[in-house]
């Protein structure tokens, strides 16, 4: 069984969860970063977890949590040697802490963006909705393994990414206002047209105008398809049945008798042609009066018919043969008209608005009010047709659990995140498990490729100085684990200035990270990887504890000075201080002057005995003595060990882990 859903968005806890909700995206907004000052151990390494728990499987109980996390955290290594250099983009391995969670099918579901929450794509597996290589699944913790392809009802599908369907009542108030305004739009359109022309022109947005512009493309290519079916339809046959219907019009034809339909050069031949027509034998015009419009036709189709002009004697055969070239003469002219008047009216692209037409208004009509009563009882009675909608606001299929006709849901822009190592196709509603997440170089994530640092020495006026670009190396020995300074003490030049204020430190304490940093003995690890981009280390006072603050996420880590508890956190396992070393990239004891009277002495752990070994440990110097900052404090040292810190958690965002 699940974990009750109690206050999942609340906007007072402020919890990030793995959810569509447009309070969770709310809180992911106001997100802020978390205050440990204050706190000890234990109540720092429970917010962490609450922090980070609250959107990685907030649904899972903590013993289905603890027998489902793994502490192997899974990367990638290049074949090709030479981009494993120094230069070589770093790979964010603490965005792999919770990557286990994304097998599970309810995770992999929501990652897909075929529900709105981990919690709802658990309902379609419960209620049959999910297929796993075509087999139906039930379970929401089936693990995916590499090229599993699994779908769900489309059905379900919209529901999650579609619109909530609004309430009848709701529906019909909405259409009420939206008729009342379209009436009175109506209104005002038949009063004066082309004042409300210029002043919906005047009006309109950027976005408005961008769409004018579209408009103006498919007003031109109308014109242009108008244009080419009117060149179409003016073959020779039509051209010389509408020239003799236009003269049979009256009793003596003139140019201007066919004036009306074409333009004066074609209105020459066509007199002339009419001329040619009546003259010839069989086309008598009042014979020509009496006959319907498919006698006509056969007429006009015996002209052209070349069988038929064989068989007519010589002068005949000439006056026809005249006839037909006055007609292509007038086809071909009047297409040429055709072509010029179009590209006359067409408008030129950079035009912000189209021109006014007086017959605008001409399809506007006003639309009859809703009866409410008769509509709550009987939804069917309602007859909305607007030019934007038909049917009631948002209930045009009543029978569907989701707005129709379907749009997309509010809020949903940023969490449409798709990640690399699903193939998902939303056509079919199917999706293929391509691989399981892993870390990458090149995967979008807060991690630069410059690499970060604890502190350099002080720079000349006093202030701290973070560095933004350090190669660590270690000594060979040991593996996984935490890293140190360069054993020649070497430091990079390229720093970022700090205040004394930022890293609220006590002004009382006297620090000499300078002359004490080439004291340090090399580290026993090698460390490659990066450190978090945009960091700030920072001291707190009276506190065994750094942190990371990543913008407004942070990265708790905790100065164990020897060893950590398996139960002081329910992440943290024998043997886990080395993997946090791992994920961490960067992080050593810091050499400081303490009143060696006033240390409290280091408790160590029998289940990191084997992780000590080599490490020498002053019980008489603590972190603690440092917060303090006694004046009289000089000289005294801590001295590096693998075991220094853990991760008590990593907020990974979503769509952060590749």
């Amino acid at each position: 069984m699940p974990r009750k859903a109690q206050l999942l968005n609340s906007l007072s806890r402020g919890r990030v969860r793995a959810s569509w909700n447009k309070y969770n995206l709310y809180n992911l907004y106001k997100k802020g970063r978390v205050n440990f000052q204050g706190q000890n151990l234990y109540q720092q390494k429970w917010t962490s977890k609450q922090e980070t728990r609250a959107y990685h499987g907030e649904h899972l109980t903590e013993s289905r949590f603890q027998s489902t996390f793994s502490s192997k955290l899974e990367s990638v290594a290049h074949l090709d040697a030479s981009l494993r250099g120094e230069n070589s983009t770093p790979t964010p391995l603490p965005l792999q802490t919770y990557a286990i969670l994304e097998k599970r099918l309810d995770f992999a579901l929501f990652r897909s963006m075929f529900a709105s929450s981990v919690r709802q794509a658990r309902q379609f597996i419960l209620q049959g909705s999910v297929f796993v290589n075509g087999i139906n699944i039930r379970q929401p913790g089936f693990t995916l393994q590499a090229g599993d392809i699994f779908n769900v009802t489309p059905e379900k599908v919209l529901t999650a990414l579609g619109a909530p369907k609004p309430a009848l009542k709701q529906s019909v108030k909405v259409d009420s206002t939206q008729i009342a305004k379209w009436n009175q739009f109506v209104s005002r359109a038949l009063k004066n047209p082309k004042k409300l022309w210029e002043e919906r022109e005047n009006s309109k947005s950027r976005y408005e105008i961008e769409l004018s512009q579209d408009k103006i493309k498919e007003f031109n290519k109308g014109l242009e398809t108008k244009m080419l079916t009117e060149q179409k339809r003016f073959s020779r046959h039509a051209a010389l049945k509408q020239i003799i219907e236009l003269g049979i019009t009256t009793e003596s034809p003139i140019l201007e008798t066919f004036t009306t339909k074409f333009s004066k050069e074609v209105s020459e031949v066509a007199l002339k042609l009419y001329q040619k027509v009546t003259s010839a034998p069989g086309f008598n015009i009042e014979d020509l009066k009496g006959l319907k419009s498919e006698e006509l036709s056969n007429l006009v189709s015996n002209v052209l018919d070349k069988d038929a002009q064989s068989k007519r004697s010589g002068e005949e055969k000439k006056l026809f043969s005249d006839i037909k070239q006055l007609v292509s003469s007038v086809q071909i002219t009047h297409q040429e008209d055709l072509r010029k008047a179009a590209d006359l009216k067409k408008l030129d692209r950079d035009a912000k608005s189209i021109p006014y037409d007086s017959k605008w208004t001409d399809s506007l009509s006003f639309h009859p009010s809703l009866k409410k009563s008769e509509i709550l009882e009987n939804e069917k009675s309602a007859k909305v047709k607007l030019p934007w909608q038909q049917g009631l606001f948002g209930r045009q299929n009543p029978s569907k659990p989701y707005f129709t006709p379907w749009k997309v849901r509010p809020f949903i822009a940023p969490f449409a995140i798709l990640p690399s190592h699903i193939e998902v196709s939303f056509e079919t509603c199917h999706a293929v498990y391509m691989r399981d997440p892993v870390a990458l170089p090149v995967i979008a994530s807060p991690w630069f490729n410059s690499e970060k640092t604890a502190f350099n020495p002080p720079s000349a006026d006093g202030a701290w100085a973070v560095k933004s670009s350090y190669k660590l190396e270690g000594g060979g020995g040991g593996g996984g684990g935490g890293g140190g300074p360069p054993a020649d003490g070497t430091v990079d030049s390229k720093a970022m200035p700090v205040s004394e204020a930022d890293l609220e430190i006590n002004p009382e304490v006297e620090i000499s990270l300078a002359k004490e940093e080439a004291k340090l003995p090399p580290s026993d690890f090698q460390l490659n990887t990066p450190v978090p981009s945009e960091i700030e280390f920072k001291l707190l006072k009276r506190s065994d504890f750094l942190f990371l603050s990543l913008k407004s996420l942070i990265l708790p880590i905790v100065s164990c000075n020897g060893a950590i508890n398996s139960t002081d956190f329910g992440l943290v396992k024998s043997g886990f201080c080395e993997i946090n070393a791992a994920l961490m990239k960067c992080f050593w004891k810091l050499k400081a002057s303490a009143n060696k009277e006033a240390c409290s002495p280091i408790k160590e752990s029998s289940s990191f005995d084997d992780e000590t070994k080599g490490s020498t440990y002053n019980s008489k110097n603590s972190l603690n003595a440092l917060m303090d900052g006694d004046k009289t404090s000089s000289g005294a040292s801590l001295e590096s060990s693998r075991s220094d810190s853990a991760l008590c958690g990593a907020l990974v965002l979503p769509g952060a882990t590749d």
